[in-house]
């Protein structure tokens, strides 16, 4: 503890928790307002309060599932350009 009076230092303290309260609640605003610039270009702001996150996900990314057989269906590898690469597929 302090050697002063009480009050003094209950009255700062006080004021430091509430001065650190802000600082921390806002430390994220800028990062948090670029990420919801970023995001209002996919979807309408005011309609994000109807999804929740795992369905505004979904919406946004996709399915994370991949179908492996579906995937090498509708893709063709050219393996003279992947061995070229380093990637040689034999």
């Amino acid at each position: 503890m302090c050697d002063c009076d009480a009050l003094p230092c209950a009255v700062f303290l006080g004021r430091y928790l509430a001065m650190v309260e802000r600082a921390r609640i806002n430390e994220c605003a800028s990062l948090t307002a670029a990420i919801l610039r970023g995001l209002s270009t996919q979807v309408p702001v005011h309609v994000l309060s109807l999804f929740t996150w795992e369905e505004l996900e979904l919406m946004v990314c996709g399915n994370p599932t991949v179908d492996i057989e579906l995937l090498k269906a509708s893709c063709r590898a050219d393996p003279l350009l992947a061995c070229r690469q380093g990637l040689c597929l034999s």
